[in-house]
């Protein structure tokens, strides 16, 4: 099946920006919170082990969209698949990155509105951030992975001043005892939400966008890396600074870390310069989840361009943004069934791909097909009309 979505083309650096803020940007949201409430002490090491799981099922992706260059996820379904099961594979993508998108745009509301604008209504700042997706998408992916690029040295920088400025409050006696709830729980709560990195479905997503298709492994591996590293120390840091009991109900934990940041009488109340860096990281993540849904959409639709649906997907993304009433029931739905049915959409969708396709031998359309052969017989007819 003919792409017919032209999406550019994006460097491997860009890439890996916006990889890396999508998955690690849940640092700045509950994940931290709801680690010391699944692991207690060992809450840390439950991401570890969700990275790990990530890295194996972001293997399953690669060796999948190795067999077929050129095509997406979505044209890979109906092409090993067929119509009907590819096109319920793709709905999956579709509602997986519509949900992500709603889920993260509640938190950032929520958590905007609880540290600095308690005053403002929900609704106006929910649309003042619907607003900016959309015209964040309606740019393409090329402008969205260049501003990533550009925003991921100082979000990076930010995430790291955190973690070492707050280093004098911690007490690591608090990550004690070393197992939390036991090594056989740590183990088997960190496969199952290996969720934690199912965004990494992005990257199969925007596979024919890629300049250099070798690189698509490592990017994939790389993010994975990267981001489990920076999840990981943030959940052990509030461990060590708040005890199990305190990070537990600490709702906001970066933003918990940040404000007890003090050195001496002009260096205080420091989370008002990181609250720019926090809006950022969430107007790319959302933008970015955005990006995806759109595009699935458009690509399900065999449609030749994606804008058009922008205004609807917004109105679509406002609405059902409301429905969960509160901000714990927002976080109960992200943690207990985004973070661990997710793995399902991302992984386990590709693999049972995978396998079909490894049984059937499939092989992808593109490069040797029908066109190819047209532009190599065309010097032989003018051979002949000379």
């Amino acid at each position: 099946m003919a792409r017919v979505l032209n999406e550019g083309r994006v460097g491997t650096p860009e890439v890996y920006a916006m990889t890396i803020i999508l998955l690690s940007g849940k640092i700045f949201l509950a994940l931290p919170q709801q680690m010391a409430k699944l692991g207690t002490t060992a809450g840390w090491m439950i991401v570890a082990v969700a990275t790990v799981a990530g890295l194996a099922g972001f293997g399953i992706i690669a060796a999948l969209m190795r067999r077929f260059p050129d095509h997406s996820i979505v044209e890979v379904s109906e092409q090993v698949a067929g119509t009907f099961f590819g096109l319920v594979a793709s709905l999956a993508f579709f509602a997986f990155f519509l949900a992500l998108t709603i889920i993260i745009l509640r938190q950032f509301t929520e958590t905007v509105i609880s540290t600095v604008l308690p005053q403002t209504p929900i609704s106006i700042v929910t649309a003042i951030f619907v607003i900016a997706l959309v015209f964040g998408c309606y740019q393409g992916l090329e402008a969205i992975t260049r501003l990533a690029l550009l925003a991921s040295p100082f979000l990076l920088l930010g995430a790291i001043t955190i973690l070492l400025m707050s280093m004098p409050f911690a007490n690591f006696d608090y990550l004690f005892p070393f197992w939390g709830v036991g090594l056989p729980k740590v183990l088997t709560t960190g496969v199952k939400h290996s969720a934690f990195m199912s965004e990494i479905l992005i990257l199969p997503l925007i596979y024919p966008a890629l300049r250099d298709h070798g690189r698509f492994t490592s990017i994939g591996l790389g993010s994975v890396s990267v981001s489990g590293v920076l999840m990981a120390l943030y959940s052990a840091q509030l461990l060590a600074v708040f005890s199990v009991a305190e990070a537990s109900r600490s709702a906001f934990p970066a933003y918990q870390l940040a404000r007890l940041i003090w050195f001496g009488r002009f260096v205080q109340r420091v989370e008002s310069v990181f609250i720019f860096m926090w809006v950022l990281t969430g107007l790319l993540q959302m933008t970015i989840a955005l990006y995806g849904a759109t595009v699935t959409l458009s690509r399900l639709l065999h449609l030749s361009v994606y804008r058009p649906l922008l205004p609807a997907m917004g109105i679509i993304v406002y609405t059902l943004g409301f429905v969960p009433p509160n901000f714990p029931t927002i976080v109960r739905l992200d943690t207990e069934i985004i973070h661990v049915y997710g793995s399902i959409v991302s992984f386990g969708i590709p693999l049972i791909l995978l396998v079909i396709a490894w049984f059937r031998g499939q092989a992808p359309e593109g490069r040797g097909g029908a066109e190819p052969q047209k532009e190599r017989g065309a010097p032989q007819g003018r051979r002949k009309n000379a």
